[in-house]
């Protein structure tokens, strides 16, 4: 099974790069579904960075898909 190109991002500003929508972001760990999240829209991906950055989230780099 193919599997979908992804960046490595490791700063909000990286994370902050427009992506088209929807998009998938993984932390580097997580157990079952903790620490993956679905960004269906610009609202959505604001809410997520406040997250990631209140939680530390970019210290061990983040999977997303690509620009």
């Amino acid at each position: 099974m193919p599997q979908p190109a992804t960046d490595i991002v490791r700063s909000a500003d990286e994370f902050a790069t427009e992506r088209r929508y929807p998009f998938f972001v993984k932390a580097a760990f997580g157990t079952a579904s903790a620490g993956v999240w679905r960004v269906g829209d610009l609202r959505q991906r604001g809410a997520l960075l406040v997250q990631l950055e209140r939680h530390n989230g970019f210290a061990e780099g983040l999977l997303s898909r690509p620009r």
